[in-house]
């Protein structure tokens, strides 16, 4: 069996949790069966950008260069990619993270994973983020894609939002084995772990305003908060600025 998989999203520096999913997809699936991945990317990728992966996925990109970014690698999706698609006598296309070619017309059967329905809030993403993925959502069900989501609750979401969605299969996430060779980060003092992007979807704010009450009732506590996760563009940040003396 030959599959293609789109890597629009998936050789970026900073990977967010819809990337990392998608490679371990790749890298789990491929080491359990004896097919044939082509891993389709714009650009050649960076060194250390793609984690190893087994001999039966290939890397394939297009043209040396500058990696595309933005709209060119809107473009690149819609457009160029269905093209290689369509000469490769692939057997299935997998979408790993929240969008697909459907512009133009793949042969192959394709699968799109959607990993949730927060796109949908503007609150939480930018509007032009919204509305394009909301826009091949609707596209992606035209082209007789299957779409698949992490839980039930997202299919139920997706399903509401998007009426005309034929059936949405749910295949919930796995665990990732424990990382190897990560220096341990020891603060010198107690504290307390946000683990999340600075996306209002996460709640940080209900926790800046705990952790500012806990400060207020206790003046003389150790502790501060650690804030670990991303802070991409398409984020409506949440502002820590006020907390600076006491957040990390």
């Amino acid at each position: 069996m030959k599959i293609a998989v789109n890597g629009k999203s998936l050789a970026t520096i900073n990977p967010g949790g819809a990337v990392r999913v998608g490679l371990n997809i790749i890298c789990y699936l491929a080491a359990q069966v004896d097919w044939h991945f082509d891993l389709w990317l714009p650009d050649r990728p960076s060194a250390g950008v793609l984690p190893r992966m087994p001999d039966n996925v290939h890397i394939c990109f297009q043209r040396e260069g500058k990696p595309p970014g933005g709209v060119a690698k809107l473009w690149w999706e819609q457009w160029h990619l269905p093209r290689v698609l369509n000469s490769g006598d692939y057997d299935l296309v997998l979408n790993l993270t929240n969008s697909c070619a459907v512009l133009r017309r793949v042969r192959a059967p394709q699968i799109l994973l959607v990993h949730d329905s927060s796109f949908l809030d503007t609150g939480w993403f930018t509007r032009a983020f919204s509305v394009y993925l909301s826009l091949l959502i609707r596209l992606s069900n035209w082209r007789k894609c299957q779409v698949v989501t992490v839980s039930q609750t997202s299919a139920v979401q997706l399903k509401q939002a998007f009426s005309s969605l034929d059936l949405i299969e749910v295949i919930p996430n796995g665990l990732d084995p424990a990382p190897q060779g990560i220096v341990p980060y020891r603060p010198a003092y107690p504290y307390l772990l946000f683990l999340g992007s600075r996306n209002p979807r996460k709640n940080l704010k209900g926790m800046l305003e705990a952790f500012r009450h806990y400060r207020h009732e206790h003046p003389d506590a150790p502790h501060h908060l650690v804030i670990v996760g991303g802070d991409k563009d398409i984020f409506r940040a949440v502002d820590t600025s006020q907390d600076k003396q006491y957040v990390d």
